[in-house]
């Protein structure tokens, strides 16, 4: 274990004692910085073929980045974020290379506040760790984020990050797992409405919504079907530094990564990086052990607090529902 790491984990520990000393600060400068709801009906005419591949002369790059909680109150919570890299030659026999960091950090605030601050914080990783890719990609390679191409603020990925990939000539693209953000003027979800009156074939949907890099937002909506035999389509955002060229040239490639019958559509490259963000639960109990041997050490008795409001707040969890440890019931996204 790197010295990093223990340093980090030994910093939370501090940061809880200080928690129950002082208590939780003010956490309402988050509120308003949800991702917008954005209201459009389905335009047949905004879709367009694009054309397979089965191999592509270029590196593919995504990233992604879990949380997990080794500790968590109904005010607080003590995470680790292990944010994971791939790198998918699609020409070689789809080479894959990868690699991983792992950090912990406490997050103070009731859970709306936490999942937004969670976020904030997994962007920040993201973008560190894309800024240091770039000198593996080679101009005209992908990067491929996971989630909206929201930037600046106090939930996107770094300004810096947006300016270097431009820089370096890098062909930026974001495609979320999910697209709540994007609805029908009545309501419904865009996306499936669409599919419903289109699901043959490999297609792009171009503009749902243009930038906005006044809102933050540094990409065009669009949507994307990257394998015939799939149901399913994502949102897929394209830089505007992208925009003026052709569309079709710059996504079809994307389909030499989508055929791989474990993502349903979605490109390898992402799915791997995703993969590459989970921990083994005893590792996970390993961190957690350690943290505790921290704050005993800190003050046993601040430590006996901060575990009785764990166990208020997860009497859901492990009562009702029998779960052993916090992160093998509920998952990456708990807060």
């Amino acid at each position: 274990m790197s010295e990093s790491i223990l340093d980090e984990i030994k910093s939370t520990a501090e940061g809880l004692c200080k928690y129950v000393e002082k208590g939780r600060v003010a956490v309402d400068s988050f509120a308003t910085d949800e991702e917008p709801i954005i209201a459009h009906e389905p335009n047949l005419k905004l879709l367009k073929p694009l054309e397979v591949f089965s191999s592509v002369d270029k590196v593919f790059a995504a990233l992604d980045c879990s949380t997990m909680p080794l500790m968590r109150g109904n005010n607080f919570g003590a995470y680790m974020f292990r944010v994971a890299s791939t790198l998918v030659k699609s020409q070689h026999g789809k080479e894959v290379n990868w690699s991983y960091q792992e950090h912990f950090q406490p997050v103070y605030g009731n859970e709306t506040f936490r999942m937004t601050k969670l976020r904030s914080i997994r962007l920040d990783y993201e973008s560190k760790m894309g800024l240091s890719l770039l000198n593996q990609l080679a101009r005209g390679d992908y990067l491929i984020l996971d989630g909206g191409s929201y930037f600046g603020g106090t939930t996107g990925f770094s300004e810096d990050f947006y300016e270097e990939c431009r820089r370096h000539g890098i062909k930026l693209l974001a495609i979320p797992k999910r697209t709540p953000s994007t609805i029908t003027l009545k309501g419904t979800d865009f996306l499936a409405t669409l599919l419903t009156k289109h699901t043959a074939g490999v297609w792009f949907y171009h503009p749902y919504d243009e930038a906005n890099t006044d809102e933050h937002l540094y990409g065009d909506i669009s949507f994307v079907k990257l394998n015939a035999l799939t149901p399913i389509a994502f949102r897929c955002d394209i830089m505007e530094y992208l925009t003026e060229g052709n569309l079709c040239e710059l996504l079809s490639p994307l389909t030499a990564l989508s055929q791989d019958a474990r993502c349903l559509g979605y490109p390898v490259c992402l799915y791997l990086a995703h993969q590459f963000t989970r921990t083994a639960s005893p590792k996970i109990l390993h961190y957690r052990e350690i943290l505790e041997k921290e704050l005993n050490e800190e003050d046993p008795d601040i430590f006996r607090e901060l575990l009785i409001e764990e166990k208020l707040a997860n009497f859901r969890s492990q009562v009702l529902y029998g779960a052993k440890h916090l992160w093998e019931w509920e998952g990456s996204e708990i807060v």
